[in-house]
């Protein structure tokens, strides 16, 4: 039918009709290398993500609610409480009896994570969200008002990458990544396998 309509697209037709039967065909192929489930006892209804595996820990991303999570710890944006670098002992698929625990010592005031873990140098480096005092510029303002006496400073958010060291199965030495920057956010790490590109 659509060839029909755009006969000059004929050739691309095939290839797209082609690469949607070949999906169709892997998708029910027995040989593929992962299988993908949903870790109940871990997920909320809310999001949980970026695990990654420390040793005999994994850590993760999630803005589930606490027993104790207070008014000022939501986001108004979403409703729910600010993401948060949780820690859990255990293997993930084979069901987790543990409760998942808030690491403190690496959580701020707003949104935190995710995270990546150099083993070699035993590193975690990881996002938080900073409040940055800001000067604005006046919009609309009355060009015929010769008064300046308005404040036009606020704050916006900042994504910046910090580091802690891994020592006797805690967090410490927390500090901000050398170049972040004000002006701009730096965020969401990640390391190359050998550990040498960030």
């Amino acid at each position: 039918k659509y060839t029909e309509l755009k006969p000059a697209d004929k050739e691309n037709v095939m290839k797209w009709l082609n690469s949607c039967q070949k999906s169709i065909e892997k998708m029910n192929d027995d040989s593929i290398f992962y299988r993908i489930k949903n870790i109940s006892s871990l997920n909320t209804k809310n999001s949980e993500f970026g695990l990654i595996k420390i040793g005999n820990e994994f850590i993760f991303t999630s803005d589930k609610q606490n027993e104790d999570t207070k008014k000022d710890e939501i986001c108004e944006w979403t409703g729910n409480p600010y993401f948060k670098l949780y820690s859990i002992n255990g293997n993930p698929d084979g069901g987790i009896a543990a409760k998942p625990i808030l690491i403190d010592s690496l959580n701020s005031n707003y949104h935190n994570g995710q995270a990546v873990y150099d083993s070699i140098n035993k590193i975690i480096y990881f996002t938080r969200t900073r409040m940055i005092k800001v000067a604005k510029k006046p919009i609309n303002n009355d060009p015929t008002s010769w008064g300046n006496n308005y404040d036009f400073s606020g704050y916006e958010n900042r994504l910046e990458i910090y580091t802690a060291n891994y020592v006797n199965g805690k967090w410490e030495n927390v500090k901000a990544f050398e170049y972040n920057n004000p002006q701009y956010s730096v965020g969401h790490p990640a390391l190359s396998p050998d550990g040498k590109t960030l």
